[in-house]
C-alpha cells in the first residue's frame, strides 16, 4: 500500500500514533477497541467488531446501508473520473499495481515518488474532498438597482416589458458614469 496523505489524514493518523499503546509497524492500526474505547494493541479487531462500530457509525449519521466494500468501489470510480493511473489508484487501494496481469502491469513500474506525486495532484483533497462541497463566492460589479429589478423579475412583481425597460434605463446610467 502505498498512498500520500492530505495533511489532515496525516495530522489525524500522527494524534493516533501518540495514542496508541504500541505504535509500531508490526502492530495493527485498527487493534481491537472495546465498545467503551479501550484499546487492546495485541489483539486484532475481528469481523464481528468491526461490523458493531461500522453499524453504529451508520446510525449515529443517519447513513444508508454501505458495506465497506462498497466505499473502496467508489473510491476507485473516484480515483478513474480524477485521472490517476492505474498503478496509482492499486497502490492507494493496497492491491499490488503489478497483480493485474498485462503486461503494461508489469513494465509500467513507476517509483513510488511518482505514484504520490500523481496521487497529490490528482486528488489534493484525497478521494473524500469529492464529497465536500465546493466554497463558491459571487463577486458581481452589477448595480444593486439591476440586481433588484431582476428579483422583482423572478418573483413575478414586474413584468417582462416593466423589466426591459427598466433595465435599458440602469445599462443607460452605467453607460454615462464616468469611469474611475
Amino acid at each position: 500500500m502505498a498512498v500520500w496523505l492530505v495533511p489532515d489524514v496525516a495530522r489525524a493518523l500522527e494524534d493516533w500514533h501518540k495514542l496508541h499503546p504500541a505504535p509500531h509497524p508490526e502492530t495493527w492500526i485498527l487493534p481491537w477497541r472495546s465498545i467503551k474505547g479501550q484499546v487492546d494493541a495485541d489483539r486484532r479487531m475481528d469481523t464481528m467488531l468491526f461490523r458493531d462500530h461500522w453499524l453504529r457509525l451508520r446510525e449515529k449519521y443517519g447513513l444508508p446501508h454501505l458495506r465497506p466494500k462498497d466505499l473502496r468501489h467508489w473510491v476507485s470510480t473516484t480515483c478513474r473520473k480524477a485521472g490517476l493511473s492505474k498503478a496509482a489508484t492499486a497502490c492507494l487501494q493496497g492491491h499490488d499495481a503489478t497483480g493485474g496481469g498485462a503486461m503494461r502491469d508489469w513494465y509500467d513500474n513507476p517509483r513510488i515518488e511518482e505514484i504520490f506525486e500523481e496521487q497529490e495532484n490528482c486528488l489534493p483533497k484525497g478521494p473524500l474532498g469529492f464529497l465536500v462541497l465546493p466554497e463558491v463566492e459571487i463577486y458581481t460589479d452589477r448595480s444593486s438597482e439591476a440586481l433588484t429589478l431582476l428579483d422583482a423579475y423572478l418573483a413575478g412583481n414586474i413584468g417582462l416589458m416593466d423589466f426591459a425597460t427598466s433595465i435599458e434605463g440602469v445599462r443607460r446610467k452605467i453607460l454615462l458614469k464616468p469611469s474611475v
